[in-house]
């Protein structure tokens, strides 16, 4: 198995090397020290493909929108384009483009645009939700 690539000093993929590590997903590893919700997205952003954006509920709380109260075992959730590879891992659902959905970089985590996230909350949310997240 090749060492593990790092994505700066927080998450690795593969196979960390010391006892000091916590799994977030099969592959996926962070330093026992870190917490919290960026570093596990930055885990996840590596097993996204170039094309791939945060979206949906994630991709709205990247943005630091409103929410309604949520569940702590959501899953993260991603766009990609059709021809790229898709992720399957348990905690991860991905929701396939055409064409991949332009994003924007937030603090080091690539989200899909507002309007994709809109939209991809569109489909979950009620409407009385979905009005507040839009104002």
């Amino acid at each position: 198995m090749p060492d593990p690539a790092p994505a700066g000093p927080l998450a690795y993929l593969g196979r960390p090397r010391g006892a000091h590590w916590r799994r977030v997903s099969r592959g996926l590893y962070l330093p026992d020290h870190l917490a919290g919700r960026s570093a596990e997205l930055a885990a996840w952003q590596l097993v996204l493909p170039p094309s791939g954006a945060f979206t949906h509920l994630t991709g709205a709380a990247l943005r630091g929108w409103w929410l309604p109260p949520l569940p702590d075992d959501l899953p993260v959730v991603a766009a990609v384009a059709r021809d790229h590879g898709r992720p399957r891992r348990p905690g991860l659902r991905v929701f396939r483009h055409p064409v991949a959905p332009a994003a924007d970089v937030l603090d080091g985590l690539r989200v899909a645009p507002a309007v994709e996230c809109l939209l991809a909350c569109a489909a979950d949310l009620g409407m009385l939700d979905l009005i507040v997240l839009l104002d």
